[in-house]
């Protein structure tokens, strides 16, 4: 039978003792120990932590800052009259808010949207004299990002909603400024001219005709596009909002036979640039070729 003996480290081996030895003790300094490898590898981790570029925390930072500051101001929007509404001031909000993050609860009842809205454009090509036919920019949007989507995009929602701001915003003009909004105006930056004349028409307020001039320098650019995608380089560009009523619940049985239509049509205006927009995309989303 083979003997197992144990000895300490320390101990000296007695010659010719060819027993296997289990030697217990402390690891000596040159193996290394678990605690000096530990201690060694969080001083590292803290050197690599060091090194990390800044950059990518200060653009979380600035994220975090803008993303509050519109919630903030969405919150401001939505909100009924308050101090804090005040001291932003009911311009600031405005231009920020106007057009693109307007907010509306007419989907939910007492009393939900009641008409459905369209968004048509027309222009006189260069080198021409006579008008295009109007193209309904609202059908191609339905046709690009609803229609035949399994998850419809919103995308076509900022149109729509241009569109809805805008005669919202005429009508807050009142009826006496028809004639300043249908008059032709295509020398140039045609805007501060249209606010004089809404000004001296409309006693809706500065703040109604600013608001409306706004929505219409807005359709004006998009329009503008859409047409140079249409038709190539236009001289000069109308807009047209046409309203369809909606039958409403409590006669869904006995539908009306020939609803109404309304529109409010622009004048004729001069293109606005808009260095924003790609026109390259505009021109697939709204060129001869696309669905309709």
């Amino acid at each position: 039978m083979t003997s197992h003996r144990i000895r300490n480290a320390s101990s000296t081996p007695t010659p010719g003792d060819l027993a296997p030895t289990i030697v217990v003790g402390s690891p000596s300094p040159l193996s290394g120990g678990s605690d000096s490898s530990t201690r060694g590898g969080a001083r590292r981790s803290r050197r690599r932590d060091s090194r990390r570029p800044v950059a990518p925390r200060i653009a979380l930072g600035l994220v975090v800052v803008l993303l509050v500051g519109h919630l903030g101001a969405t919150l401001l929007w939505s909100s009924a009259a308050n101090p804090v509404r005040a001291a932003v001031g009911e311009e600031t909000l405005r231009g920020y808010m106007l057009p693109f993050f307007q907010q509306s609860w007419s989907v939910f009842a007492p009393d939900p949207v009641s008409s459905d809205i369209s968004l048509d454009v027309r222009a006189v090509p260069t080198g021409e004299s006579a008008a295009t036919e109007w193209f309904t920019i609202t059908d191609r949007d339905i046709a690009n990002g609803v229609t035949h989507h399994l998850v419809p995009s919103r995308t076509y929602l900022t149109n729509f909603s241009l569109a809805r701001g805008y005669f919202r915003a005429y009508q807050a003009l009142g009826d006496e400024a028809g004639p300043a909004v249908g008059q032709t105006l295509t020398d140039g930056d045609w805007r501060q001219e249209l606010v004089d004349d809404l000004a001296a028409t409309s006693s809706a307020g500065d703040g109604a005709v600013r608001s409306y001039v706004d929505y219409e320098d807005a359709l004006n650019r998009i329009a503008s596009a859409v047409a140079t995608a249409q038709w190539g380089e236009v001289d000069d560009v109308q807009v047209r909002v046409r309203i369809t009523p909606v039958t409403p619940f409590e006669q869904r049985a006995d539908p009306a036979p020939n609803p109404e239509f309304r529109f409010v049509t622009g004048g004729w205006r001069s293109p606005l640039p808009d260095s924003t927009l790609d026109q390259g995309a505009i021109d697939v989303l709204y060129g001869p070729g696309g669905r309709s």
